[in-house]
This record gives structure tokens, C-alpha cells and sequence, in this order.
């Protein structure tokens, strides 16, 4: 909702509430959690945003970043997080268009490309459910350095 630590910066693993974020730390936010709630102002259940592709119910969160970059992503059954190469991830980074990836489950492998041109991917180990204060994602992430 906003309030929380809900987005993350794949260079360093930060999380930020989007509330108290600086210009400095929106450049390196590349995801958006949010869980949504299936309307079309909030979007599918337990999705990863691009900062820059936003539902509009989160829009007056983030109505005074000054950096939103854009992030691509595709969920991937053809990868494993443990044993997946710099190559086989850029081949579908590349090729990636969707700026969010929803109904995420634990063992889903998503692969993504950052408005910087880093790829990489990350593996859900949790999530809750429901829409309150605690709900959360957790995630394992490998980006290209």
C-alpha cells in the first residue's frame, strides 16, 4: 500500500517504503510489490511492478518520484534459479516486454531486464496473501553485476 518497505533495488537488495524514498534512491528501485486485489485500479493478486508501469491505484503513492524506471519481465519455466547461466537468462531478458509479472507462487523463476540493461532473475520463497500491513514477498535474486 505504500506505507511499507514495498519495492526493491536489484543493485543492492535496499527496500524502501515508496512514501519516504529520496530521488536518489527511486533511481535504483526496479521492482513494485504490491498484491492487488483483481480490479482494474490495483491489478492481479501478488504481482512485481515496474516502477514505471504502475496500476492507477498506486498512483498517488508514487505521484512525486522523479524516477520511475522501467523493468521487464518474464516468468520462465525453462530456468532453474540455482543452475541458470548469463546466457540463457539474457536470451529471455531480452526478449522480455511485460512490465509486471502477477499471481506469483513460491518456486515461480521470473527472469527480468532493468531500465539499465542489467538482467537477471529471482525466485519467490514466500508469499502471504490477503491485503494488510504484513503481507510480503520474499525473494532470492541474482542480477548481472
Amino acid at each position: 500500500d505504500g506505507a511499507n518497505n514495498s519495492t526493491c533495488a536489484t543493485a543492492d537488495g535496499t527496500v524502501f517504503a515508496p512514501k519516504n524514498t529520496t530521488a536518489v534512491q527511486q533511481i535504483k528501485v526496479d521492482f513494485v510489490y504490491f498484491n492487488g486485489n483483481s480490479s482494474a485500479a490495483y491489478g492481479a493478486p501478488k504481482t512485481i511492478h515496474a516502477p514505471a508501469a504502475l496500476p492507477t491505484g498506486l498512483a498517488s503513492i508514487f505521484a512525486s518520484w522523479v524516477v520511475k524506471n522501467t523493468t521487464h519481465f518474464a516468468k520462465t519455466s525453462s530456468l532453474s534459479y540455482s543452475t541458470a547461466t548469463y546466457a540463457d537468462v539474457k536470451v529471455i531478458a531480452d526478449a522480455a516486454t511485460a512490465t509486471n509479472v502477477s499471481l506469483l507462487t513460491v518456486g515461480d523463476v521470473v527472469v527480468f531486464k532493468t531500465a539499465a540493461g542489467k538482467v537477471g532473475l529471482f525466485k519467490v520463497n514466500s508469499v502471504t496473501s490477503g491485503i494488510t500491513a504484513t503481507d510480503n514477498i520474499i525473494i532470492s535474486i541474482k542480477v548481472q553485476n
